[in-house]
């Protein structure tokens, strides 16, 4: 192990950390036989103070400069996949090439689109529903094999552990059937890309939302869009954050 956190690195280690399980987070893993699962927060190993570049560190200090503000915020996540016939070992084997998607031609929002893959789609939804990772809906999307899961909303931090299980037990499910897929932005050219639309919103400390007045936008949700907007260039590292992101812009 090295010493720190931020700029390490698998040829030059780790700093050491352990990771402590929070129990808010256990829930039973339905796609898996007899199982549970639960996250942990990356805590030092000699100070056990939280591991300040730990994504869910960050998330947890900005929620706490939110609630000071006197709001919550709340979030749901709608992720684009390819859904593959091929299986994770073929699609390496074959060096990621010529993969053969679950559907062969361009089916946006075709009713067979959803109905084709529903085998493998319905298992993600039920599976993932019955570990309290609660869905709203299912649909075709633009490209040969390409679907999309919406997640109903929760607060933020609750959202963020929801997506981060459910990519998981997606491509688990997937494997079960024969089946691969990938959440990656732009896995061919050819293709349309997949996105991630994350929305978001603001809650009083009464309860409601924080975004309306009435029938007009609040002035709490004019200075928050004219904050993601100021911040857009920043927020691209978190939006974007690999060269194959930014393939999908193209």
């Amino acid at each position: 192990p090295t010493p720190g956190y931020a700029f390490t690195n698998w040829a030059s280690g780790y700093g050491d950390l352990h990771a402590v399980p929070d129990l808010g987070t256990l829930r039973v893993a339905a796609w898996l036989e007899r199982s549970a699962v639960v996250l942990c927060d990356a805590r030092d190993a000699e100070s056990g103070a939280p591991i300040e570049v730990a994504p869910r560190s960050i998330l947890k200090r900005q929620l706490e400069r939110l609630a000071a503000a006197g709001f919550t915020a709340k979030m749901a996540s709608e992720l684009e996949f390819f859904l593959f016939r091929d299986t994770f070992g073929e699609a390496r084997a074959r060096g990621y090439r010529d993969l053969r998607t679950a559907g062969d031609y361009v089916e946006d929002y075709h009713v067979l689109s959803g109905t084709f893959a529903e085998p493998v789609i319905g298992a993600i939804r039920r599976d993932v529903d019955a570990s309290a990772i609660p869905g709203e809906f299912s649909k075709g999307e633009w490209g040969p094999g390409q679907h999309e899961i919406n997640l109903r909303y929760a607060e933020a931090l609750e959202m963020a552990d929801r997506h981060v299980l459910y990519k998981t037990a997606a491509k688990e499910i997937a494997a079960a059937q024969g089946h691969s897929l990938t959440f990656m932005a732009k896995w061919n050219e050819r293709h349309a890309g997949s996105s991630c639309h994350v929305h978001m919103s603001l809650w009083d400390a009464g309860g409601g939302p924080a975004f309306s007045a009435g029938r007009e936008a609040s002035p709490t949700f004019r200075h928050f869009l004219g904050g993601l907007l100021a911040h857009a260039r920043e927020l691209a590292w978190f939006f974007a954050p690999t060269v194959n992101s930014y393939k999908r812009y193209s």
